[in-house]
């Protein structure tokens, strides 16, 4: 992706990478009653979020004597969001649509 980023830029990947992540996080409810396009949502949304998070913007702005720190951070926030995401679904699965 490095070598990517320095030819076609940055901003060719990080700002549409955002944008359709955005799209598809929206659009993700209305695959509802087809499981297989619920996997599809997930494994693009998967490719996005790795464009994203293997940005060099750490490189860029963060000193050389913390970027190990800065990525940790960067993995761990990823890992955590989406240990929240299974444990939100786990615990909406019982749920119904009655009240």
């Amino acid at each position: 992706m490095g070598y990517a980023y320095d030819i076609i830029g940055r901003f060719w990947f990080m700002i549409p990478s955002c944008f359709l992540l955005a799209f598809q996080l929206g659009i993700v409810p209305f695959s509802s009653p087809r499981f297989w396009l619920l996997c599809l949502f997930r494994a693009f949304m998967s490719i996005l979020i790795n464009v994203v998070h293997v940005s060099p913007l750490i490189i860029d702005y963060v000193k050389s004597e913390s970027r190990g720190m800065a990525m940790a951070l960067a993995s761990l926030g990823l890992v955590l969001g989406e240990l929240v995401m299974v444990s939100m679904f786990a615990l909406t699965r019982k749920m119904t649509m009655d009240q």
